[in-house]
């Protein structure tokens, strides 16, 4: 029997080419801007809280000041480092804005840790129906979306959220995930206008959209504004979905006052750790020195290798996210994803039914999109 150490060194071994999370796709990133060093005596890395690393629930030191520095980043007045994934972000917001026993507007297509959040604080769920999309194949999206087990693959109409407050004036809070998987987005400005007509706070579950603002703040056109700079009060941003750090690592960005930080930072201690990674944390500084130094050519090689799929890839919202349209092959998205698999080494992250979702990411190589488009065009 195969044991993981001995699956992971072979598969590194074998130069795979990764259109699934994580973002950094692998070493190539790190080594091209010179932080290679860091992956030397890794495990002599792997501390806990001595003098001088800090304490991730009371950051006074460095990690006080890498918070800061995403603070910075997004351009909100206070984020929190997460290690334990978007998870523990959505889990603390929710556990901050709803009183035990209150309300919670959440999307039909929320994630399992809302759903976490709704029994963990004994919250009454309000469930908000997500709608079709006009964009084309957006009914095998949310065929692909069923048939991956998740739910309707829409977006959330302000209309439906307001009908909702109206009918719910005790609700506390509303959460949706914009973008989706799919990358499917809502309209976080117009959900957040009724949110403050109501009074209610908005959560963003952004797990899918941490690069969102980057794309923005480089004056990159064809994708959707941040959560931030829309009137969301609460972000969650998995980082480590497209951006560079680990597996497991993101930020809870806190955008308005209207959520106490006292309360999240309660709820973080609650459904956090208490032996948080510094090898999780040192990723994110890792991801932030990438994005403070590099971050103009980074977003803009990105958008030009996006344009390299274009022609096979439905359009979303989100355009990192790439879905093909299989049937071009006659074959199905397992069938396609099998093939890319066996004879390219091409990894996707997910198929379904016809589709084949690719997920992008800031460490992709003008070579991981040619190689991708070659193998495509193969099968025509």
């Amino acid at each position: 029997m195969t044991q993981l150490l001995d699956f992971l060194n072979a598969h590194a071994d074998g130069a795979p080419i990764s259109f699934h999370m994580p973002g950094h796709k692998g070493m190539a990133v790190f080594q091209r801007f010179g932080y290679e060093g860091f992956f030397r005596q890794l495990a002599d890395k792997d501390i806990t809280e001595i003098p001088g690393a800090d304490n991730l629930y009371v950051c006074g030191g460095v990690l006080g000041a890498l918070a800061r520095r995403y603070a910075a980043l997004y351009g909100v007045p206070k984020s929190w480092l997460l290690v334990n994934g978007s998870t523990a972000g959505i889990l603390a917001a929710v556990l901050a804005a709803v009183p035990r026993g209150g309300k919670l507007i959440l999307a039909g297509n929320s994630h399992k840790s809302v759903h976490s959040a709704v029994r963990l604080g004994g919250i009454r769920p309000v469930e908000v129906a997500t709608q079709p999309h006009e964009i084309p194949g957006a009914e095998r999206i949310a065929y692909a979306y069923a048939q991956a087990g998740y739910s309707p693959a829409g977006a959330v109409a302000p209309e439906e959220v307001e009908r909702l407050a109206q009918a719910h004036p005790d609700a506390s809070a509303v959460i949706l995930a914009s973008p989706n998987y799919f990358g499917v987005c809502s309209d976080i400005a117009g959900i957040a206008r009724v949110c403050r007509s109501a009074g209610m706070s908005l959560i963003v579950d952004q797990a899918h959209g941490a690069h969102l603002k980057f794309f923005g703040d480089h004056g990159i056109e064809g994708f959707p504004p941040a959560a931030e700079g829309q009137g969301a009060d609460l972000v969650v941003n998995s980082t480590h979905k497209t951006l560079a750090s680990f597996t497991q690592s993101a930020v809870l960005n806190l955008c308005t006052d209207r959520v106490d930080p006292a309360k999240i930072e309660d709820a973080l201690g609650l459904v956090q750790s208490t032996s948080p990674s510094y090898l999780l944390l040192a990723s994110l500084d890792l991801n932030a020195r990438l994005i403070e130094g590099h971050g103009d050519v980074l977003f803009r090689e990105w958008a030009d290798n996006l344009a390299l799929l274009r022609p096979f890839a439905l359009r979303a919202d989100d355009p990192t996210k790439l879905l093909i349209d299989c049937r071009a092959f006659g074959r199905t998205g397992a069938e396609t994803e099998r093939m890319l698999n066996e004879r390219h080494r091409i990894f996707p992250e997910l198929s379904a039914g016809d589709l084949l979702l690719c997920m992008t990411g800031i460490g992709g190589t003008r070579a991981h999109y040619e190689s991708l488009r070659a193998a495509l065009e193969s099968f025509c």
